[in-house]
């Protein structure tokens, strides 16, 4: 876990680091297990004080949250840790709450082909040269497209085969290379 504290146009002293890496350290605790990044910059305008904490989770997901106030650094870092605490709050709870859905799945056979090196004279022929070493059945989820995002965040999954709830068909959500989803939904 890396909590960062910085200040703009201000000095934070040590005692304020201090209990601001705890409090968010103690919130990564609760709702993630340590896991996480936090990022917190105070900043002094001229009569106020503003406060940004962006938390990056390992699932990639961001959360912000803002204020700006009259009163002191910390009372200002206050408000603005209710929010985040909020936000972190919520995310658990979709987490959560995301596995309690009635929807069917559909069930498909899922198949472990052993690869053998072949020539090219033996990979052009007709027969079956692959060797099953592996077979079951796994279930293909009824899923929004939102529900397969966080499904993906939740195993830390590469890819996930679902059934669109709002097509009726079978759907494609992968994790590209630069991090973001692709999402194959075919027309037919």
């Amino acid at each position: 876990m890396n909590v960062v504290v910085t200040g703009k146009n201000m000095q934070v002293g040590e005692s304020l680091t201090q209990r601001i890496k705890r409090a968010i350290e103690q919130l990564l605790q609760k709702y993630f297990s340590g896991r996480g990044e936090a990022n917190i910059v105070l900043t002094k305008e001229a009569s106020s004080f503003e406060s940004d904490i962006k938390i990056h989770l390992p699932s990639r997901v961001v959360l912000h949250a803002h204020t700006r106030g009259h009163g002191g650094a910390a009372s200002v870092f206050a408000e603005t840790e209710e929010k985040i605490a909020k936000q972190l709050r919520r995310y658990k709870r979709r987490l959560n709450d995301f596995g309690r859905t009635e929807n069917p799945a559909l069930e498909a056979t899922e198949y472990v082909l052993k690869n053998q090196d072949l020539s090219e004279d033996e990979y052009n022929t007709d027969e079956e040269t692959h060797l099953v070493i592996a077979e079951q059945t796994q279930a293909i989820e009824r899923l929004t497209v939102r529900d397969a995002v966080i499904r993906m965040d939740q195993g830390s999954l590469d890819h996930l085969l679902f059934k669109n709830v709002g097509n009726d068909r079978l759907n494609l959500m992968y994790r590209r290379p630069d991090g973001h989803y692709g999402w194959l939904n075919p027309e037919q």
